[in-house]
């Protein structure tokens, strides 16, 4: 048997299964990357792509042992693969992490809420709005945009939103309103706040 064949064929079938599964990682990965911010659904289960992709990098790692021969030379491959995995996972931990959900608030009918989140930020807090749909397999979310100087929420009406700030020098201040589509949430104005 030469160096360069596999030693089993159930050995290069495990192989192709984790570059399989590995490639499924990814590609999921990516969907949440650019589909976290439209869809609800994929936000909740799919928003944390980094998390995907370090599952990922053991996976392509595995399967590199498995299919490449001579041995040392998988052994690197999936050594350098393991450490760029982890360099890119604390990057992206780095930047994306501490995400928290401050307040929702229903719409007066309730098909849609907007949301008020802390976004991670490294000197002040930048607080992110969206509007998202409370029902449905496919529910939307739109972002409004970031700012610092909003921290509260509440509706005005069917399709009204307003955003508010309130500390205690300033009792409350409002900062901008925001009209929505009173059948899908949809932003209709230009958002007084700026991009995330």
């Amino acid at each position: 048997m030469s160096s360069d064949s596999p030693s089993r064929p159930g050995t290069r079938l495990l192989g192709f299964a984790l570059l399989g599964g590995a490639v499924l990682l990814v590609v999921l990965g990516l969907v949440g990357l650019r589909g976290a911010d439209r869809y609800v659904v994929i936000d909740r289960f799919l928003g944390q792509p980094f998390a995907l992709l370090l599952v990922a990098t053991p996976a392509l790692a595995a399967s590199a042992v498995c299919l490449l021969r001579p041995l040392w030379l998988s052994l690197v491959i999936a050594i350098s693969g393991l450490g760029v995995g982890c360099w890119f996972f604390g990057l992206g931990m780095l930047f994306t992490s501490g995400y928290d959900e401050r307040q929702a608030t229903r719409s007066p009918h309730g098909d849609y809420e907007a949301v008020l989140g802390n976004e991670p930020a490294f000197v002040d807090p930048i607080f992110s709005v969206r509007v998202r749909q409370t029902r449905g397999l496919l529910a939307r979310q739109w972002t409004i945009g970031c700012d610092e100087f909003v921290n509260k929420l509440r509706w005005d009406g069917p399709d009204t939103l307003v955003l508010l700030w309130d500390d205690r020098e300033n009792p409350i201040d409002e900062v901008g309103r925001v009209k929505v589509d009173t059948a899908s949430g949809r932003p209709l104005s230009k958002s007084p706040l700026g991009p995330c």
